[in-house]
């Protein structure tokens, strides 16, 4: 909640998502399975975008002056 008083918005590249679900799942669940049980787990404020590269990028053509990817 602090965070998100400061200004903070919290984001999760779906691609690495998807990837991580994979991992996960392994051979024997279903990796689709996994992703949905994820996103459902998600923190109500953090936003999955599609591709966080794209995100940052977006978010510096707008000004944001300060991004952390990690």
């Amino acid at each position: 909640d602090g965070l998100k008083k400061r200004g903070v918005h919290l984001l999760v590249c779906n691609r690495s998502l998807v990837r991580f679900s994979r991992e996960l799942a392994g051979a024997a669940v279903d990796a689709a399975a996994v992703h949905k049980e994820l996103l459902a787990g998600a923190l109500t404020d953090v936003q999955v975008v599609p591709a966080m590269i794209i995100a940052v990028s977006r978010a510096q053509e707008r000004g944001v002056p300060y991004i952390v990817v990690g």
